[in-house]
C-alpha cells in the first residue's frame, strides 16, 4: 500500500461566507441540485481556497482544488454511514484527474446550518485519502468508502 494513502489533517477553520459564494451557493442551488445542504457543502473548499496559499480553486466542475504537492483533490463530507462518492466523481478518480479526497465536517457535530453572508461557520477538515485506495475499500452499491478504515490503520502521517 503506498505511503501517502492517508494524512490526518484534524484541523477546524472558521470562516465567513462572501456575498459572491452566497451568489453562486443560490444560482447551483436552483440549476442543479434543489437541496440547500449540498449547496452549502461547497463552503469548505471555496474558504480553503481563500486562506490556504497552496490551494486554487479547479477551473470548471471535474474537481474541486488543486493543492500544491498533492495534486487535484475533491472535497467530501464525512458521514457515518461512509463518505459518498458519485459515480461522475468514480469516473475522474479512474481517469488519473482526482488524486486525493480532503474528507471534511461541519463542526457542529456536522449538522448542516443555512449558511448566510457574513455569517460565522466552522468546518473541520478530517483527512486527505488517496483517491484510488478509497475506490478499493468502496461499497459499490452505497458508492461508499469508510472514512474509518484509513484513519485506524494509516493515521500516523500528520499535516
Amino acid at each position: 500500500m503506498p505511503l501517502n494513502t492517508y494524512t490526518k489533517i484534524c484541523k477546524v477553520f472558521f470562516g465567513k461566507p462572501k456575498k459572491e459564494f452566497i451568489e453562486k451557493r443560490n444560482e447551483k442551488l436552483h440549476k442543479y441540485w434543489g437541496r440547500l445542504y449540498r449547496a452549502d457543502a461547497e463552503f469548505p473548499e471555496t474558504h480553503q481556497c481563500e486562506v490556504d496559499v497552496n490551494q486554487r480553486e479547479y477551473p470548471g466542475y471535474c474537481a474541486d482544488t488543486f493543492w500544491d504537492d498533492v495534486g487535484i483533490v475533491d472535497y467530501k463530507q464525512y458521514s457515518k454511514d461512509g463518505v459518498k462518492l458519485s459515480e461522475f466523481c468514480q469516473t475522474q478518480i479512474k481517469v488519473g484527474l482526482v488524486t486525493h479526497i480532503c474528507v471534511w465536517r461541519w463542526f457542529n457535530n456536522n449538522i448542516h446550518e443555512e449558511l448566510f453572508e457574513g455569517k460565522s461557520i466552522g468546518y473541520e477538515l478530517l483527512g486527505l485519502v488517496d483517491a484510488n485506495e478509497a475506490l478499493k475499500v468502496l461499497d459499490e452499491k452505497t458508492n461508499r468508502f469508510p472514512y474509518e478504515y484509513f484513519s485506524l490503520h494509516f493515521g500516523e502521517n500528520v499535516v
